[in-house]
């Protein structure tokens, strides 16, 4: 096999020998990233062929965490994070295998304020639209790319997300979210979303915060 890796369906015709090969170069990743606001338990959903997260908490060594399986009839992960402590804010990331270029982004927000209690990102959606993430007391709501165009990013940025796109192929109603990339230097820009972004709890859409 080499560095070959089998991955696909069973053909009825070939003696039941797995179908699809794929060479391990031609495989492409991406990163999905979850962050909670200081002092919240979340429960994340990791999207599906990925492998382990890295957890961190920005003033404990260690979060109490519980992976769990949302659904024992599937292999996507979920999991509970809490600092055990009045800890600080706590970050999930992991790399995924992907398939869809649709970047999408999950916020669970408070219904009253508007603030944002937690954020997940991805290049790809969830698996059947479940929430990305949950926090207890908080409405979880999915934004996609062009939802981010009421946050003044800059033109050089959706420029340059532009010629991105064009070089590789990509989907073009994902501008915004790819210009957010650039303009922050992270290819999953949850934690800007988290501290310079809200909802208008009267339109429940995006909102910059007040500088």
């Amino acid at each position: 096999m080499g560095n070959k890796l089998q991955h696909g369906h069973v053909d009825a015709d070939d003696g039941g020998t797995l179908g699809t090969i794929i060479g391990t170069g031609q495989l492409k990743t991406a990163t999905g990233s979850a962050v909670s606001a200081v002092n919240t338990a979340l429960i994340v959903t990791m999207n599906d062929y990925a492998f382990a997260p890295s957890l961190t908490n920005d003033t404990e060594t260690v979060a109490v965490t519980c992976i769990y399986s949302a659904d024992p009839n599937n292999t996507v992960a979920c999991i509970r994070a809490a600092p055990s402590t009045l800890g600080g804010i706590t970050t999930i990331r992991w790399r995924y295998i992907t398939a869809s270029d649709d970047p999408t982004i999950w916020m669970a927000y408070d219904p009253d304020s508007g603030m944002i209690k937690a954020v997940w990102v991805s290049d790809d959606p969830t698996v059947d639209e479940r929430p990305g993430v949950i926090v207890e007391g908080c409405i979880s709501k999915k934004f996609m790319g062009a939802d981010l165009a009421v946050l003044g990013i800059a033109k050089s940025h959706l420029s340059a997300a532009e010629r991105y796109i064009a070089a590789n192929k990509m989907k073009i109603e994902h501008r915004f979210y790819r210009a957010l990339q650039i303009a922050t230097n992270d290819s999953a820009p949850f934690r800007w979303l988290l501290e310079n972004v809200k909802i208008d709890p009267r339109t429940v859409g995006l909102a910059a915060k007040a500088a």
